[in-house]
């Protein structure tokens, strides 16, 4: 963003998101730079941490101890813009209907994900895309473009509407990238050495496959 400022999407647990909202500013700001530079472990115990002197004590112990060249590092954070933290809660969410009468849902405002490879805005954009060319469509055929904006339960009744073919587009597309991004969410939130093995062992043997690595990219891409 322009005169150095940035926007941070911190993606951690409920519990974690708490504490980064009620922190005072400077001891938010430490934490910021320490995710960018020390382990998950000690991450995980500042998190236990309540006190923020406490938690400013330990990350300072701990990049002590750290010899890493700082030009690998992001650069350090300074200052947080007042009133400008807040946690959302990430979930699947798939609303049943994407039309109603002169109204489209795309996005969002449709399905929401988890944000793993930025999925959410390949989805939004690829919704955009589909009604897009089914507006283009419908005003070729001189058709008010808002006439197929019905319910689905409604759609077999008279002539087919040009704008139904949206939801039939996009629904199972859709349906079927939520279910794969939230079990991998589900699949990576899992911290026991076997599910850790498990699926260190999977993501080295796609990646050892061309052919299997290539469709899953383009998958994730289009």
């Amino acid at each position: 963003m322009p005169d150095e400022y940035a926007s941070l999407v911190w993606s951690t647990t409920p519990s974690m998101a708490k504490q980064l909202v009620s922190l005072p500013p400077q001891c938010f700001v430490a934490l910021v730079n320490a995710a960018f530079r020390l382990s998950s472990i000690d991450l995980k115990y500042l998190s236990t941490l309540t006190e923020p002197d406490e938690i400013l004590h330990e990350i300072q112990w701990r990049q002590g101890l750290m010899k890493e060249d700082e030009n690998t590092f992001p650069p350090t954070v300074v200052d947080v813009e007042d009133g400008s933290r807040a946690a959302f809660p990430l979930k699947l969410n798939h609303v049943d209907e994407y039309t109603a009468p002169r109204v489209a849902l795309v996005g969002d405002a449709a399905h929401t994900i988890h944000p793993l490879a930025g999925q959410g805005l390949n989805l939004g954009l690829a919704d955009v895309r589909s009604l897009c060319s089914v507006i283009q469509e419908s005003m070729s055929l001189g058709n008010d473009i808002g006439s197929g904006f019905l319910l689905v339960e409604l759609m077999f009744v008279g002539s087919v509407l040009a704008l139904a073919k949206y939801p039939l587009e996009r629904y199972s597309a859709n349906h079927r990238m939520l279910g794969v991004c939230d079990k991998l969410h589900k699949l990576y939130s899992l911290e026991s050495t076997v599910p850790v093995k498990l699926r260190s062992w999977g993501l080295e043997a796609v990646n050892e496959i061309g052919a299997l690595k290539r469709f899953i990219v383009q998958s994730a891409s289009e």
